[in-house]
């Protein structure tokens, strides 16, 4: 795959747009969406297994949740380029993967360090044009992001589709 507005391009193993167990784009579009969040109905665990959450790590190992993501591929996640305005910085960022609850440790949430952090040229803070990011996260034994039923990445339609 090639993002071009980040000028990474990297190869695609296997089937990652439509991984086992993941709905086709058709049957994503008959789920019932609900805009509230907040005091909203509790997701089972692995309902969303292509959210990220994005953490700022402090100088005493300690972190917090910073933004969200999406899981593209083994090795990339999309998320905005409002999160990264003060800081590209790697190192003080880093992905967490398989999580369900923010404030307990879930048996299959995995910490994957960030190798790039690219935003995209023609983001505008002022007024949030092209507010996207790719992230592309460090190998960990060979590979990326291990992918399970608790850890996919998003449907997305085929090219041709868009």
């Amino acid at each position: 795959m090639y993002y071009p507005f980040a000028g990474i391009q990297h190869p695609v193993r296997g089937n990652l747009i439509r991984p086992r167990r993941v709905p086709s784009p058709d049957e994503g579009t008959r789920r019932k969406i609900s805009a509230r969040i907040v005091d909203g109905i509790p997701a089972h665990y692995g309902a969303h297994p292509w959210v990220v959450d994005i953490r700022i790590l402090y100088g005493d190992g300690q972190s917090m949740h910073w933004c969200g993501g999406v899981i593209l591929s083994e090795y990339l996640i999309l998320t905005a380029a409002h999160c990264f305005r003060s800081s590209s910085n790697e190192t003080h960022f880093f992905v967490r993967v398989g999580q369900h609850r923010m404030y307990a440790t879930d048996r299959y949430e995995k910490d994957y360090e960030i190798e790039t952090i690219k935003k995209h040229e023609g983001f505008d803070m002022a007024t949030f044009i092209n507010d996207l990011c790719l992230l592309k996260v460090q190998e960990k034994g060979g590979h990326g992001i291990v992918f399970n039923d608790y850890i996919l990445p998003a449907c997305l339609p085929e090219a041709d589709a868009v």
